[in-house]
């Protein structure tokens, strides 16, 4: 029995057990990595598309204490705004908290909730031009939300149902929501882990 299932191009998640490369992936900008100081993992595992993260400082109003976590694969995004202070063990919590939050709203299975508390956390650096460049009109689009005084979850909404230039995908939220079919095996029974 494999341990992959695939649907659609994506593979869904392992039954039963964490693959060895499964892992809550945090790619940061060069800004946040000489802050934070992290281990820095060279060459980590690829591992799931739902575990693919980049985290990027944002300037909103005078302060830079502000973050914005983007989902690698479908751009979805969302901020942790006003942190100053925080250390960055605190700001991990705080986007695991947050996500797990839009997971529920989404309707994702507890499984998904489940899987962020339950992984190791490897940190690296994403080389991808293309990714960098949406991530710097998604910032534009975040502070232009902010200048109009748009409360933060009708920002995010806004900027996730905005079509972004990528390989692949053309709305973050669409894209992101397709993320849930990952969690049902062939069989249609919601996978165990």
């Amino acid at each position: 029995m494999s341990s992959l299932f695939f649907i659609n191009p994506l593979p869904a998640l392992p039954i039963l057990l964490h693959t060895p490369s499964m892992h809550l992936q945090l790619n940061l900008s060069n800004q946040l990595i000489k802050q934070w100081k992290p281990t820095m993992s060279d060459h980590p595992p690829e591992t799931h598309p739902l575990l693919r993260w980049r985290i990027d400082k944002i300037k909103l109003d005078r302060t830079t204490a502000n973050y914005i976590c983007v989902n690698e694969e479908s751009l979805f995004s969302f901020l942790l705004p006003r942190l100053p202070g925080k250390s960055d063990l605190q700001i991990q919590q705080l986007f695991i908290d947050r996500l797990q939050m839009f997971l529920d709203v989404l309707s994702f299975p507890a499984a998904a909730l489940a899987l962020f508390g339950e992984l190791p956390v490897l940190f690296g650096k994403s080389n991808n031009p293309k990714l960098t460049g949406t991530i710097t009109s998604m910032r534009h689009s975040y502070e232009c939300q902010y200048f109009m005084g748009t409360p933060l979850l009708e920002a995010e909404d806004r900027v996730n149902r905005t079509p972004f230039q990528g390989p692949n995908y053309r709305f973050p939220l669409t894209e992101f929501l397709k993320l849930r079919t990952l969690f049902d095996n062939p069989d249609g029974d919601m996978i165990q882990f």
